[in-house]
């Protein structure tokens, strides 16, 4: 009987060392998940800043899109008013992590071709932020921007501004 009782605090001992080792695995593994979905993300951020890079490039080197004759023949006067109008459907340009990060700001200014439709024929880039990924970003937002009709009746070359601005 005397021995049943020594053997078992032993026991309880062990028994509790082996939870707190347990325990102790279970956050070093839970830590390890969470490094691995930074990790990750991470990843998928240097894709996303490597693809607006390429991407920036190849804009770059492609030459201005020609505008179509009734665009080409607009009067100076008006394409001015135009860039005034605001787009019905707005689709804020999202402001990438990484650059808030670097401390990256800018503003670029793109030329856009809208169609009578009110939809984005033609983006080019006029001024760069400074940082491709600013850029790349403020050109995929304003692609799905749409006009109001009643202001292009033809297609029409307006100039619009994103500011990316770290508040």
């Amino acid at each position: 009987m005397r021995q049943n009782l020594l053997i078992s605090p032993f026991f309880t001992c062990c028994t509790l060392v082996v939870l707190a080792h347990l325990l102790l695995l279970s956050i070093v593994i839970g830590q390890l998940q969470t490094f691995k979905v930074k990790a990750a993300r991470y990843s998928l951020q240097l894709q996303f800043e490597k693809q607006a890079e390429v991407t920036e490039k190849k804009i770059s080197q492609k030459a201005p899109a020609a505008s179509t004759a009734q665009a080409s023949q607009q009067n100076p006067s008006e394409a001015n008013q135009l860039d005034e109008v605001d787009p019905t459907h707005y689709i804020k340009p999202h402001y990438p992590l990484s650059a808030k990060r670097r401390g990256q700001q800018g503003i670029v200014a793109l030329k856009l071709l809208v169609q009578p439709t009110g939809k984005i024929a033609n983006i080019q880039l006029e001024k760069s932020s400074g940082f491709a990924v600013l850029d790349q970003s403020a050109m995929s937002a304003v692609k799905k921007w749409i006009f109001p009709k009643q202001y292009f009746p033809q297609e029409q070359w307006i100039r619009k501004t994103v500011e990316f601005k770290i508040q």
